[in-house]
Formats: C-alpha cells, sequence, structure tokens
C-alpha cells in the first residue's frame, strides 16, 4: 500500500491468547459513516483551535506550535516547552507528554495521525488515530479519505521539533484497538474492519470480499491483528440471506467456501454436517443432514432415492428457489419418469402381445395349431419338417442357435446345430447337436 508522508510498518501482535468464539459473532463495529463524518469535522475543529490539544493543563511556559518541515512532507501541531539540557547547557523544544499531536500532510493537510502523546523507556508513542492514503483502483484516493484507519497506541520514530532536519517519521502500531480499511479493486473491492476484544482477540469483519462468491460478510474472532480469517470458526453471511457458522476451507478471503457446520438458508431449511468439496453449495452431496421447511429431515445424499441422473439434477438446483423446492421438483420428476416408464412398459407388452398374436395366426396357417403352439414354445421334437424346425431355431428364446447343412442327398439332410444360453455367451462355451432329416421329417438327434 502506498502511503502520503509517513511509512506505516506493520507489526504483529505477540499475544498468545486461545481462541474463543462468541455467539453467533454478535458484536458490532463501532464505525459507522455517521461517525466517520463527525470525525472529520472534528479535524477540522482540531485544527482551529487549540484548546483541544490540552488533555489536562498544559505545564507553566507551554505553548502551542505548529511545525512546517524542510525536509520532510508533514506538519506537527502541539504544545510544546523549552527543554535545556543540564550537562551541555544546550536548549530545545520538546512536546509536551499527555497533551495531544496533531500531524498532517504538508500538500494535501490530510490527517496522518493525531491523539495523546507520551513518552516510554525512551521512545515516543501517540495513543489516538492514525490513516492511510493510498490506491484503489489504480487511482489515488482523495483528500479527506483514508482507505484506511487504525486506533490504539503507536511507536513514533524520529520525532523531531527541528524544522530544518527533520526527517520523515516512521508510524508503527502497537496495540491497535480499531482498524477499518479498504483495499483491492474492481468487483474485488473490500472493506475490513477489526476492534479488540477484552480477551486480546480482534472481531474481523470483511465486507463483499468478491461478488462473485456470493458473499456479503465473513466474521470470526482473529488472535493476531494482522489475521483477517480464522478458519476454525467462521461466520458467512451470503447476499441472498443464507447464513453459514462452522469451518471454511481456507483463511484466504476470496477463497472461502463452508466446509463443516451449521448453514442457515433465508428460505427457512437448516443443514448441519460436513459439505461437498464444491464451492457452490448442494446441500445433497454432504455427509450432514437437512430439516426441511415441512419439518421432515434428509440425511447424505437424500436425492439418490429418486434416482435421477446428474444433468437432471443441475437442472432442478439451477430453477429451484430452496432445498425443499429442489426435493419437491426432484419428487415430482421421480413420479414422473416412474409414470413413462410405466406407459412405455405396458406399450412394449402390448405391441409383444400383438406381434405374437400374428406370428401364431400366420404358423397356424401353415403348420397347424398343434405345431405352432409346439414353435411358440421353442421345442424341438422328432417328426417336425425342416421349415417347422427353422422356424424354432430362427426365433429363439432361452437359447441362440447357429446351424448349416453339412450333408444332403435326394431324400437326406443332415444339420450341425449349436445352442449358446446367455451364460454360455459370458463364459465362451456352447453346445453342438446333429439333426438328421429324413424325407423333410427330423427322424434323429445326436448330442455331440
Amino acid at each position: 500500500m502506498k502511503t502520503i508522508a509517513v511509512q506505516m510498518q506493520s507489526h504483529e501482535s505477540a499475544m498468545d491468547t486461545g481462541f474463543l468464539f462468541k455467539n453467533g459473532i454478535s458484536v458490532k463495529s463501532r464505525m459507522r459513516q455517521k461517525s466517520k463524518n463527525l470525525l472529520w469535522l472534528f479535524f477540522l475543529f482540531f485544527t482551529l483551535t487549540g484548546s483541544i490539544f490540552s488533555q489536562t493543563a498544559p505545564p507553566k511556559g507551554a505553548k502551542l506550535k505548529t511545525f512546517t518541515y524542510n525536509k520532510a512532507s508533514y506538519i506537527s501541531v502541539g504544545y510544546v516547552y523549552m527543554y535545556k539540557d543540564r550537562y551541555s547547557g544546550r536548549k530545545e523544544e520538546r512536546f509536551v507528554e499527555n497533551q495531544n499531536l496533531l500531524f498532517l500532510n504538508k500538500n494535501s493537510k490530510d490527517t496522518i495521525i493525531y491523539g495523546r502523546y507520551f513518552r516510554e523507556n525512551g521512545s515516543d508513542y501517540i495513543d489516538g488515530t492514525a490513516f492511510l492514503y493510498g490506491y484503489l483502483d489504480n487511482k489515488a484516493t482523495t483528500a479527506g479519505k483514508p482507505d484506511s484507519f487504525y486506533k490504539g497506541i503507536f511507536l513514533i520514530s524520529k520525532l523531531s521539533t527541528d524544522v530544518m532536519f527533520a526527517e520523515e517519521i516512521t508510524i508503527s502500531p502497537e496495540d491497535i484497538d480499531l482498524f477499518w480499511k479498504v483495499k483491492g479493486n474492481g468487483d474485488n473491492v473490500y472493506k475490513n474492519e477489526k476492534e479488540k476484544q477484552k480477551d486480546g482477540t480482534y472481531f474481523s469483519k470483511i465486507e463483499y470480499p468478491n461478488r462473485n462468491s456470493g458473499i456479503a460478510t465473513i466474521e470470526s474472532y482473529v488472535t493476531k491483528f494482522n489475521q483477517d480469517i480464522n478458519s476454525s470458526q467462521v461466520k458467512l453471511t451470503f447476499i441472498n440471506g443464507d447464513v453459514f457458522e462452522g469451518t471454511t476451507n481456507s483463511s484466504v478471503i476470496n477463497e472461502v467456501y463452508p466446509r463443516d457446520g451449521v448453514y442457515k438458508f433465508a428460505t427457512g431449511e437448516v443443514y448441519k454436517g460436513r459439505y461437498n468439496e464444491r464451492k457452490t453449495f448442494t446441500p445433497h452431496l454432504g455427509d450432514g443432514e437437512i430439516v426441511f421447511t415441512d419439518g421432515t429431515t434428509g440425511k447424505g445424499n437424500w436425492l439418490a432415492q429418486y434416482n435421477l441422473g446428474i444433468y437432471e439434477i443441475d437442472t432442478i438446483y439451477s430453477r429451484a428457489k430452496s432445498p425443499t423446492e429442489v426435493r419437491d421438483m426432484c419428487k415430482n420428476a421421480y413420479e414422473e419418469n416412474q409414470r413413462k416408464w410405466q406407459e412405455e412398459k405396458i406399450a412394449k407388452e402390448r405391441q409383444k402381445q400383438q406381434e405374437q398374436a400374428k406370428r401364431k395366426k400366420e404358423l397356424t396357417a401353415k403348420f397347424g395349431a398343434v405345431t405352432a403352439e409346439k414353435i411358440l414354445a421353442g421345442k424341438l421334437e422328432i417328426g417336425m419338417s425342416r421349415a417347422a424346425c427353422k422356424e424354432v431355431l430362427d426365433h429363439p428364446d432361452d437359447y441362440f442357435y447357429t446351424y448349416r447343412i453339412i450333408e444332403r442327398s435326394s431324400s437326406t439332410e443332415t444339420w450341425e446345430v449349436k445352442a449358446t444360453s446367455v451364460l454360455g455367451f459370458l463364459t465362451g462355451t456352447s453346445s453342438s447337436n446333429m439333426f438328421f432329416f429324413v424325407n423333410d421329417k427330423l427322424a434323429r438327434i445326436v448330442k455331440l
């Protein structure tokens, strides 16, 4: 992030406090637009009057002064007193402790940092609020509109009242109570807020991290200031009103989606358990349990009972507005499929009966009623003509037949017949027989 006038160094909090999850992450940020507007008015008033610079009565002889530095890019405003070194006798102006101190950008007059100044262990600190003016969408933010601010205690390095030789100050967060930041570009602009809790953790709230993900806010309690998301316990609020509380797959802002927990749909359903690995949550693919709006439940893949294909299910998900509607639409689709299957089954059976009746009529006219019944039953008997035997072999029931004539005379004919059952096709086995015909009648069957 680019800054104007000062460098803001990141500082990782050294807290070892264990993570504590609050009920529903209900803490509300104190940062509201109304308060921000009032804050800007306060800054204006702050720079125009000296009375508010004094937290307590300044020491005798202290003066409110403005310092415009030659080499540095900032202006400082605060109470100073004349300090005399007891060894060298050298005199210099120093800022008065426990009085407000303000730093402004020399060019834009934007507030950089302000608050109560104090010293500790030889170092300079400000207990107050710091602002950063960076870039969004590759364009510099307008004056008076920072893209982030920090509220807490800051270490101020290279602090000086020497307007001729003072260098740029460096501001390092030491103990942050409140943080607000806007980051990103295009559709990925998001706002991040953090507020320190009594137990030392930070309540982190991220708004609109990625419009494409459908997430409106991400809330969690983090143990370190520089941590945005604690993936072990997160609350996701989606743009459509759905709310998830539990663990997520990642702590990266633009890659977060549910992993294990409670998902409350805006339409009233509640899902508990582990989720599938798809970013688009499909509740029937998890291994948890869902309670529908009518009070009934579904466990695991509760759509499997409807025997629908992936395309059918995806189409229904794209049209349905709730899991209950998904279930009902899948049930209706299953019943419709069953109805169509039954109609097709009846139609095929009717067609088969019609074909059998027609064939029976043709066989009866050709061979007589008795032989026709035997042919339809798939029976081969001694005394049948070659034509009758062909009808049996050419229209198999339980077996598949192949046959060839291997010998023929004026009054005899010999066939080699191979019979293969369904199991024979799977195992590659079959049986062979020799059919002997005399004067067009089957006289003998010999198994080989």
